[in-house]
């Protein structure tokens, strides 16, 4: 709509400009008719005049005369108004410019949706891609739960139909349990401190290790080692422990291991 705005204001110009032409013609042979009828009302006048010689007659024709001069003053003015009616229609360039001007803004917005609506599809596509990728790891995600839950629940369900402990108290008797502490000495000099293995074999027979570590006093590092002479023997399983660096102004250093015992059976005797 707006790229025929030109051609419209081109024409309508065109059409005022003919037809105020003509109205300027129109006007002109009116003055000049005025004029010539002013002419011969002039000579008749002075005709009677010059025949009657009469001071009404005089007056008269004075006042006829001014009234003339008035419709000629006026019809000047019109043609003056309508000239500068044509003038004025400059205007409509600036119209057409205008339009010109609203056209390629058009254009350009156009261009702009154009290219704003072509970045929101390729911003949904992106979205719909990201939302279909989390819908598949929250599938993948809550299958592999679902999976894990079924196997501890059937965990659950074949623990809870193993029978208890039978027999006298054992290991499951927390208040039989008690500390045992084993320390070793020795010279600061020396590069390191090391305890024998513990539990004693003796112990071993009748009680369990629950837990165990070292500490170590005017030392600075521990490590512990674990020994299992039979790799298919859990109860042969011992500690040692081994205590190096040394504490400025002390003379001697002590390496400690710390076990928490609990009774194999209350009462004692191999399983």
């Amino acid at each position: 709509m707006i790229n025929a705005t030109p051609s419209i204001y081109n024409k309508v110009r065109v059409t005022r400009e003919s037809m105020l032409q003509t109205q300027i013609r129109l006007l002109r042979i009116i003055v000049v008719f005025l004029i010539f009828i002013s002419c011969v009302s002039l000579s008749i006048s002075l005709y009677l005049i010059i025949s009657n010689s009469s001071d009404s007659s005089v007056q008269n024709l004075q006042g006829e005369l001014s009234s003339m001069k008035e419709k000629y003053n006026n019809i000047q003015n019109r043609i003056k108004q309508v000239e500068s009616l044509m003038a004025g229609n400059l205007s409509f360039e600036h119209l057409a410019r205008l339009g010109e001007k609203v056209y390629d803004l058009e254009s350009v917005v156009s261009s702009n949706f154009s290219t704003v609506d072509k970045k929101i599809q390729i911003t949904n596509s992106a979205v719909t891609l990201n939302q279909g990728n989390i819908l598949s790891v929250s599938q993948n995600f809550t299958s592999t739960l679902s999976a894990i839950n079924n196997t501890v629940q059937d965990q659950l369900d074949i623990i809870s139909k193993m029978p208890g402990p039978q027999g006298p108290e054992g290991v499951g008797n927390l208040t039989a349990c008690f500390l045992q502490e084993y320390s070793q000495g020795s010279r600061i000099q020396e590069a390191q401190t090391e305890t024998d293995e513990f539990p004693l074999d003796s112990d071993l027979k009748t009680k369990v290790v629950m837990s165990a570590y070292c500490s170590v006093v005017n030392g600075l590092y521990t490590r512990m080692e674990v020994r299992r002479p039979s790799q298919t023997d859990f109860k042969t399983v011992k500690y040692h422990c081994i205590c190096s660096g040394a504490v400025a102004g002390k003379s001697n250093r002590y390496c400690k291991i710390f076990l928490w015992l609990c009774p194999r059976e209350s009462f004692g005797g191999n399983t």
